[in-house]
């Protein structure tokens, strides 16, 4: 359970930061933060003119290993994480990103932290 909590927490924090929208439509950034507040890293979010979400997420300061990754349905994170809600499915898709019934819209690619701390993932949404 130690192990998990760090990936619950950035999963929980990637999808419900605050967006602030940059240079027009099209782009925003989040800022991603542990339950204390303190800022671990931050992602990027890019639509292309087909629709695609294009995702570039760095962190450091997380244990090494695999975190979950996903994007949540409300953008909100108080009075606690559960602010959230679920993960972003608008479609009624099954979670997991290999699932052969469809996927919800928010399942990215685990994020791979290296021993240093770094993880940094690109991931793109349909």
């Amino acid at each position: 359970m130690r192990r998990l909590l760090p990936a619950l927490a950035l999963a929980a924090v990637f999808a419900i930061s605050t967006m602030a929208y940059a240079g027009g439509a099209g782009h925003a950034v989040a800022e991603i933060r542990d339950p204390a507040g303190n800022v671990l890293g931050f992602a990027n979010f890019t639509e292309d003119a087909a629709g695609r979400v294009h995702v570039s997420v760095h962190v450091q300061g997380l244990a090494p290993g695999l975190h979950g990754l996903h994007l949540h349905a409300v953008g909100a994170c108080s009075p606690s994480f559960a602010a959230a809600g679920g993960h972003l499915n608008p479609g009624g898709h099954q979670h997991g990103l290999d699932h052969p019934a469809g996927t919800h819209a928010g399942d990215l690619p685990n994020l791979e932290v290296n021993p240093a701390g770094v993880g940094r993932q690109n991931a793109t949404v349909a």
